[in-house]
């Protein structure tokens, strides 16, 4: 059944999972950005180049090769229940980008892309990680918009002098039930206040 300490509890894993895996794209990505940044400004002789392609191999490998386990996991469950989410697209061109640099840096042609899968990678955890916290906030005001709800009610039935009262759930009041509130209670629904 649902708790809110459980999924308080749930919330909380996903959220240090998804803190961590920010972290480590944005620490292995940074690295990777200022090796990009030497191929942009130009000028580094051949084997510096190759050099730095399979130093910024190595450096991607945490980030698609962990930090990018979210998107992976996702898309396979998505696959695999015959559904397309947005993780499957994501995943795709992470791979693909991914194995092409690999395929590049293997041959010593063309560009490689381990700054952009990088940098996709990190924004993509970041916003992920915003998302959740805006959920788990939402969802602690629902909580607390909840308990001020009471679970149960104390139905009254039965005629005038013969009355009988029930504990039920609150959500099983139907329109014209008669519900007794002792003093200091919480009214568990809308209604009229007979007397």
């Amino acid at each position: 059944p649902f708790t809110p300490d459980a999924r308080r509890a749930q919330l909380e894993a996903e959220s240090a999972t998804l803190l961590r895996a920010p972290g480590v794209a944005a620490l292995f990505g940074m690295q990777v950005m200022m090796i990009a940044f030497a191929f942009y400004a130009g000028g580094v002789e051949p084997p510096m180049e190759r050099f730095l392609r399979w130093t910024s191999l190595v450096l991607s490998l945490p980030i698609v090769g962990y930090c990018a386990l979210p998107f992976y996991r996702a898309a396979r469950a998505a696959l695999a229940g015959g559904t397309l989410v947005m993780e499957v697209p994501v995943s795709l061109a992470i791979l693909l980008a991914f194995g092409g640099s690999v395929w590049h840096t293997v041959l010593n042609v063309d560009a490689v892309y381990y700054d952009s899968v990088s940098m996709f990678v990190s924004l993509l955890l970041g916003s992920r990680y915003l998302e959740l916290r805006a959920r788990a906030a939402a969802g602690a005001r629902l909580e607390a918009f909840t308990a001020l709800v009471p679970d149960s009610a104390l139905r009254v039935s039965g005629t005038a002098g013969d009355e009988r009262i029930d504990t039920v759930p609150a959500i099983r009041l139907v329109s014209g039930d008669v519900v007794l509130v002792r003093p200091g209670e919480t009214v568990p629904a809308d209604g009229m206040v007979l007397s």
